[in-house]
């Protein structure tokens, strides 16, 4: 059976071209593709009535990776607001992971709830 998982990740990897995708979260492991997007967004935790600017860096079925300017701990609650020049989508995300990015600030890798 591990041999049948192993070889589906692969035909994943070959078919999104994740293999040798990487940010400061290391090599990319997830199975479904994303797109690479450059869009303003805003975030604020559950708990706080601010929202803060960020902006989204990419995004897939599952999730995306924001761009912020503030460490967020992996299990915040977030409301999240992309922003495009003709329309603008609220979601509901969970931290899952945060690094310190490769220039000034977090990319923060998160999952829609």
């Amino acid at each position: 059976m591990a041999e049948k998982q192993s070889s589906r990740v692969g035909e994943n990897r070959a078919r999104t071209g994740s293999a040798d995708a990487t940010s400061a979260f290391g090599v990319e492991q997830r199975g479904s593709g994303r797109l690479a997007v450059d869009f303003s967004a805003e975030y604020r935790t559950i708990e706080s009535n601010t929202f803060s600017p960020a902006t989204l860096k990419d995004l897939s079925a599952g999730g995306f990776r924001l761009a912020t300017s503030e460490a967020l701990q992996p299990g915040a609650d977030l409301s999240v607001v992309f922003r495009s020049d003709a329309s603008s989508l609220v979601a509901e995300a969970r931290v899952l992971r945060c690094a310190e990015g490769a220039q000034r600030g977090y990319e923060v890798a998160c999952v829609f709830r």
